[in-house]
């Protein structure tokens, strides 16, 4: 196996300390492996260890020359190789009654650039030499078409072999080394063929089913997703030794840097994933701030993979410290704001978490290693991107459900308005049934129920004025809400764009709002939303400025025909008029401030509002950075300049 990707880098050290006092009293002679007729494949977990600087035969290796310099070696243990030198094990080959059984030595591992099997016989006292395979030479020399490489054993009853390999391969920190008959060898390979078709074939029917969802609903969360998918498959096709064998033989650098590299890659498209699921953007405060402290370390090791080799040691603390975090954020989401996503994908982290655990174990000897354990980690992974699947679909029906029930109530309105109407036609009939035998009283009453009806209907109409009102107000501050104002800029974008005009956007963010609201309580946070969203609307005071509640304690403010500079000026005059609120709480007079982003642009044809509203965002953020309560100043594509 490769050094440590992903999740087992969290669980290996886990492994071998649980592993380890079994394996303690290993004695440091040579090992020896004893195969009878009734066997069928084991696991050849005692070596002996032996790197070298320089090439040597198998002749030489065997010698006095190099007898004291052999160390004990555990196939599992948690032992790093030197990819740079030649590394050579040994073991002993006890052959008793084995019949006519033909055997094979296999390497569980895909990245090998160079082995070569050489066995001595000591009883005939002769060699026999393998030819050399790997990712150094063409695939036709292989004994065995498979993605491990696999050597013929010629052993005969009752004998003593022993065995000398020499390996090399890239990142290595295991190698794990089975004996296997040759009928067994060939019924696992249909086996493993099985297996990693059903799981390549569920990332892809996985794959092209959210994709199919991105392209219909545009939300970016399914584009992540399928990053995630497909970065997964890579990674797997990599681990297994598919892809250097099938996609990449020849490319020499996705050998060389394809283990931290697409392992890195999978724990950056995780990582935003999580971001994305749990709208992490929403939650705020230090677990949006550490996911993106997360998401750019790995961003960053992605791109030192490509430079230097001792990487392995950030990726492996970056992926402890990045399923803690991942972890504890789910259990927080999940039993303390009881939000269902977070239980699913803390459910399928779990199953991932725990088949690679067992994967591990039974790498290191301490589970049998069979068909279960061998795609343990596999299967696991499978889970996981069904599981989180799951989570996206009750996601959908969720706001299915949400849709549904807007319908419900309009119909509602809809049924309430058209029972009036028939009131109203009713009276109409009434009055003229009236008409026809009293004229001179039908004339009083059609014009009482004239006016009755003009009443009605201007009633109607302020109740319709009323309730678009209300539909694009902030029913809490009682200015515009995120609605009107996404509607606004889509407006004032096109106007800018035709009279060839600025248009601003300034973010206002009240400081420290939360520990304001787990302080006081959230009646005294409300109170204190209306006051900010007061002193803010009189800094607005054109026709066309508009002030809006853009969710939680964020304000922000559309300024047609400003530039950065004007723009700034009007947030600095809202800084100070938040700053000036005089806002006490039993008593007690209480500070409030808040952090303004702006930026301002004149925009092309095909620019968006949503590159203006992340300018401002952006810095919003910075403004919190460099101390809150003032204003930071932003262009797109450009440093943002604290005002």
């Amino acid at each position: 196996m490769r050094r440590l990707p992903l999740i087992q880098a969290l669980l290996f050290w886990t492994v071998v300390l649980l592993v380890g006092n079994s394996q303690a009293d290993v004695q440091h002679g040579q090992s020896s492996v004893d195969i009878k007729a009734s066997d069928k494949r084991f696991f050849v977990h005692q070596l002996e260890l032996l790197t070298t600087e320089n090439e040597f035969s198998a002749e030489e290796i065997a010698s006095d020359r190099f007898k004291d310099r052999w160390s004990s070696y555990q196939s599992g243990s948690a032992r790093s190789l030197n990819s740079g030198n030649a590394i050579w094990f040994r073991f002993d080959i006890q052959s008793k009654s084995i019949g006519d059984a033909s055997w094979l030595l296999s390497i569980f591992l895909g990245s090998i650039r160079d082995a070569r099997l050489s066995v001595y016989s000591h009883t005939n006292d002769n060699w026999w030499h393998s030819r050399s395979m790997g990712l150094n030479y063409p695939l036709e020399e292989r004994y065995f078409k498979t993605r491990f490489l696999a050597f013929p054993l010629s052993l005969e009853p009752n004998q003593t072999y022993t065995a000398y390999l020499q390996v090399q391969a890239d990142n290595i920190i295991a190698v794990p080394i089975s004996i296997t008959r040759q009928d067994i060898f060939e019924e696992d390979s249909l086996f493993e063929l099985l297996m990693l078709g059903i799981f390549f074939g569920a990332l892809c029917a996985l794959l092209l089913y959210n994709a199919c969802l991105y392209v219909l609903l545009k939300d970016k969360l399914y584009f992540v997703y399928c990053c995630y998918i497909s970065l997964v498959a890579i990674y797997q096709l990599h681990v297994t030794g598919l892809g250097p064998m099938h996609f990449w033989y020849d490319i020499t650098w996705m050998n060389e840097f394809g283990s931290p590299v697409f392992s890195s890659m999978t724990f950056l498209a995780a990582t935003l994933f999580f971001r994305e699921m749990l709208a992490l953007r929403s939650v705020g405060g230090w677990i949006l701030h550490s996911n993106t402290g997360i998401a750019y370390c790995w961003a960053l090791i992605v791109f030192s993979s490509f430079f230097t080799e001792s990487i392995w040691d950030l990726i492996n603390i970056l992926a402890f410290f990045t399923t803690f975090v991942g972890v504890a954020v789910s259990l927080y989401l999940s039993f303390y704001k009881h939000v269902m996503v977070a239980k699913i994908y803390l459910l399928s982290w779990s199953f991932l978490i725990v088949t690679t655990f067992i994967f591990m174990l039974a790498l290191n000897g301490a589970l049998p290693f069979n068909q279960f354990t061998a795609y343990s980690q596999m299967g696991g992974f499978l889970a996981e991107m069904i599981l989180l699947s799951f989570a996206l679909a009750y996601r959908i029906n969720l706001a299915k459900k949400e849709q549904l029930a807007a319908r419900e109530e309009a119909l509602v309105l809809t049924h309430r308005v058209s029972e009036e109407r028939k009131e109203r036609l009713k009276a109409q009939k009434e009055t003229l049934d009236l008409q026809q035998t009293l004229n001179l009283e039908l004339e009083k009453q059609v014009e009482t129920r004239t006016q009755e009806l003009h009443e009605a209907l201007k009633h109607l109409e302020a109740a319709n004025d009323e309730l678009t009102q209300l539909s694009m107000t902030d029913a809490l501050t009682q200015v515009s809400n995120r609605r009107y104002f996404n509607e606004a800029i889509e407006k004032e974008f096109e106007r800018a764009y035709r009279k060839n005009d600025y248009v601003a956007v300034v973010f206002a963010d009240i400081d420290h709002f939360k520990q304001f609201n787990d302080r006081y309580g959230h009646a005294v946070g409300d109170a204190c939303l209306r006051q900010v969203a007061d002193a803010l609307r009189s800094v607005a005071n054109r026709p066309a400025d508009l002030l809006a509640r853009y969710g939680g304690e964020e304000f922000v403010f559309l300024l047609p025909g400003n530039d950065a500079e004007s723009a700034s000026v009007v947030a600095e005059r809202a800084r100070e008029a938040v700053e000036q609120l005089q806002f006490t709480v039993e008593g007690k007079l209480i500070a409030v401030t808040a952090s303004f982003g702006v930026s301002s642009w004149r925009p092309n044809k095909d620019d968006q509002p949503c590159t203006l509203i992340e300018s401002a965002d952006d810095a919003l953020y910075q403004a919190k950075d460099q101390g809150r309560n003032r204003v930071v100043t932003s262009k797109p594509g450009l440093r943002a300049l604290e005002a």
